[in-house]
């Protein structure tokens, strides 16, 4: 029973919300008037931008925003929130750092000590693999690159001590688009995209950005016996939209294993929200 002060909500408002969030969703615009039921129950205000006046006044519980990465209005709740700048430390006069931008300057990756990959183009990355590169001791992906990789994959890279990820990358998923990340999940499972870390006897850190590898389906990181802090996501005690994280957000198989020197993980909110198999597993015994 509702409270006498709280009017009612008919589920036919409620279809009618999420016919209109879906068109929205699609690029479609609002209408500038809503039915009457619709703006009697109080619960729904359209806002196109900060010049215009809402479609009636009421105290909102819903309202469209205009969304960072496509620009279309849809449901604030479903905007993808700012990204975190990654730090680009590298000094471009140096040899031993190697700043990638485009797909063509990937061949520069032959003995690099500090490589970068940042840029626009770099969204059509579509395979991350190295292995062997004796002299690499860091790795920083920029944000929003590799939205078509299938596969990042490090293995033997003996003096890597530092991996760092940024937001939003390696994914075909858009955070905080509910619609989006769920939706795709089936499709996931039938087009598998792999992560793993192997025999890298110097890493230290692995940090990896909110969204990030949303649309990878396993995560393996094996044999990184230095490794100390693992940090996927940022955790937030407010859960919201735009506080969860959705790193790793469709993965099915996490193995983390052989870390000896592993002191802290800290995983953000809904990261492996579809794991449905865990193996923790240091040399003596393990956990699954």
């Amino acid at each position: 029973m509702l409270p006498p002060t709280q009017q009612q909500v008919y589920l036919r408002d409620f279809a009618l919300i999420a016919h209109l969030v879906y068109l929205q969703t699609q690029g479609f615009p609002l209408p500038d008037a809503l039915p009457t039921s619709l703006a009697d129950s109080r619960i729904f205000r359209y806002v196109s931008d900060e010049s215009s006046p809402p479609a009636f006044q009421s105290q909102p519980c819903f309202c469209a925003l205009q969304d960072r990465t496509t620009g279309r209005m849809i449901a604030d709740s479903l905007v993808t929130p700012p990204q975190e700048a990654v730090e680009v430390d590298a000094k471009e006069n140096r040899a031993s750092d190697v700043v990638i931008r485009r797909l063509d300057e990937l061949s520069r990756m032959r003995s690099p000590i500090r490589a970068y990959f940042v840029g626009e183009d770099l969204k059509r990355l579509s395979l991350f693999e190295y292995s062997a590169l004796n002299t690499l001791r860091k790795i920083v992906c920029g944000n929003g690159i590799g939205k078509e990789c299938t596969a990042f994959k490090l293995s033997r890279l003996s003096q890597l001590e530092t991996l760092i990820v940024g937001e939003d990358s390696f994914t075909i998923c858009e955070r905080n688009d509910a619609h989006n990340a769920f939706a795709l999940y089936d499709e996931m499972k039938t087009h598998p995209r792999t992560f793993s870390i192997v025999d890298c006897p110097r890493l230290v850190a692995v940090v990896i950005g909110n969204g990030s590898f949303a649309s990878f389906t396993d995560c393996a990181i094996q044999r990184c016996p230095m490794l100390q802090n693992l940090q996927i996501g940022t955790p937030d005690k407010c859960d919201d939209y735009r506080n969860r994280s959705y790193a790793f957000f469709n993965c099915q198989t996490l193995v983390v294993k052989d870390l000896p020197g592993l002191e802290g993980v800290l995983l953000g909110n809904y990261a492996f929200y579809h794991c449905s198999s865990v193996v923790f597993y240091s040399g003596g015994g393990g956990v699954s």
